[in-house]
């Protein structure tokens, strides 16, 4: 995500307003960018629009005359003689009626719009794609973070239950019981682990990056602890 290219293009858009690139956080508005940095189906609809453009400068273009010079072949009796000569001289000049040039125009214009509309559709799919994956890792995440601490606290719990078991306070299936918690928290994290791994694998593809080059990458939602309200 340090790609220099990329650094550059992200610069460009006034709508990151990033102050230096890479960022130290990366927001959705940035990773979109980046995504369409990297996309291939953003580059597949790019060349289709630059080539739907390049239709309509030829639609509208006048037809070229053509010159004919071709070889002729002449029989004679003369000894040694070379059969072979420049034949007639032709020139075609076409000339279009009815208004066919423009009409040829206005069907690659009409192929041109659905090139851009295509693009912008395209576009979306990409940071739909983006927007999904960074939100399912980062609840994700938060939820990994409550199970760790929820770990630690129960972790506490069983270490109390243990002292006081062997003080003479309390009764070995209450240790029993905590000890069995402890266990559900442990393989609750495990399963969370589990889940923010695969969702940062569906976050790298959907970028277009390798899953190396999310490596110490921080991202920022604003807003993610205080949704809005649903009245």
């Amino acid at each position: 995500m340090s790609n220099p290219g990329l650094c550059q293009y992200l610069k460009a858009n006034p709508d990151t307003k990033l102050s230096c690139s890479p960022p130290p956080q990366w927001n959705l508005a940035a990773l979109t960018l980046a995504g369409f940095y990297y996309s291939s189906d953003i580059a597949v609809a790019d060349a289709r629009v630059r080539e739907a453009d390049a239709a309509i400068v030829t639609a509208g273009a006048r037809p070229n005359p053509r010159i004919g010079l071709g070889p002729q072949y002449g029989v004679r009796s003369i000894p040694n003689f070379v059969p072979w000569g420049i034949g007639t001289f032709s020139l075609d000049l076409p000339i279009e009626t009815a208004g066919k040039r423009g009409y040829r125009t206005a069907e690659a214009q009409s192929l041109a719009d659905a090139a851009r509309l295509a693009a912008g559709e395209t576009a979306w799919a990409v940071r739909s794609r983006i927007r999904a994956a960074l939100l399912q890792y980062m609840l994700d995440g938060r939820a990994r973070d409550l199970s760790a601490r929820e770990e630690e606290t129960l972790a506490r719990v069983v270490r109390l239950f243990e002292q006081r078991v062997n003080a003479g306070g309390a009764s070995e299936p209450e240790l029993y019981l905590a000890q069995s918690s402890l266990q559900g928290a442990k393989l609750k994290l495990i399963q969370i682990d589990a889940r923010v791994s695969v969702d940062r694998n569906v976050l790298s593809a959907a970028l277009g990056v390798p899953l190396q080059a999310l490596d110490s990458v921080a991202y920022s939602w604003p807003g993610f602890d205080s949704p809005p309200s649903q009245q």
